[in-house]
């Protein structure tokens, strides 16, 4: 199990999983692999389209769940990984699974230019952030007093 970056799976297949089915003859790429994410769809549909268009004889069967589903499934499957690969999902969830030895090292090209808290802290990172969010609370002080 792997934990690719965005730009690492669309750009390229380096570091897929011994779980993957990627035939590779001469200049021709094959197969199916199985991908995991929280990504909204049309984060999906614009990746998928960039990867189809790089590797058009390669299946990508995309399993989207929440964060905690996706989570759950892998923890489940942990014997038996269905997965080839973790696109998009809570830092938390990846710190679970790497503590568990679940994630492969891959190092996408320019992850050195990654800064440290956004990668993991081995030598060859066993995942690498795509993006961050924060939580916040608004509130409307013209329709709610606080005293």
């Amino acid at each position: 199990m792997i934990a690719l970056a965005a730009l690492a799976f669309t750009g390229g297949l380096a570091g897929a999983s011994a779980q993957n089915n990627i035939n590779v003859t001469g200049d021709k790429t094959s197969g199916a692999i199985t991908v995991y994410t929280a990504l909204e769809d049309e984060l999906v549909t614009e990746y998928l389209a960039d990867f189809n268009a790089k590797f058009p004889n390669i299946t990508v069967n995309v399993v989207r769940k929440s964060t905690g589903g996706i989570t759950a499934k892998l923890l489940a499957e942990q014997e038996n990984p269905v997965a080839d690969a973790i696109w998009d999902t809570a830092g938390s969830s990846l710190l679970t699974l790497d503590e568990k030895n679940m994630l492969e090292p891959y190092a996408p090209a320019g992850v050195e230019g990654i800064l440290a808290n956004f990668k993991s802290s081995k030598a060859v990172p066993t995942w690498v952030g795509i993006d961050a969010w924060e939580t916040a609370f608004v509130i409307n002080n013209h329709l709610v007093f606080i005293s």
